[in-house]
């Protein structure tokens, strides 16, 4: 599902116009960025929990030429699906 159709199920669902719709989605993706730029754990109940961590410098040989490079550290952005998040993929919620 792309931002597009999201918007459209969405302004069904919500009686409002696409361009609302539009604007809800935006609004709400830029104040997930602002809160994990914070490094705050943005958390939706019965969804998941998205988290930044911060992935250590490791040293890795390149297959091509076993020449040894360094990849230093940088910030990630995880997602922790809930259980029952989980269970309803996984088909297991009936």
């Amino acid at each position: 599902m792309n931002k597009n159709q999201m918007a459209k199920a969405m302004s069904d669902s919500l009686m409002l116009n696409r361009y609302e719709t539009y604007q809800f989605i935006d609004l709400l993706i830029a104040t997930m960025i602002e809160s994990l730029l914070q490094e705050e754990k943005i958390v939706f109940s019965n969804f998941g929990t998205f988290k930044t961590v911060v992935k250590q410098t490791k040293k890795v040989m390149n297959p091509n030429n076993r020449n040894i490079m360094t990849i230093p550290s940088y910030k990630a952005v995880k997602f922790v699906p809930a259980e029952k998040f989980k269970d309803l993929v996984n088909k297991k919620n009936k």
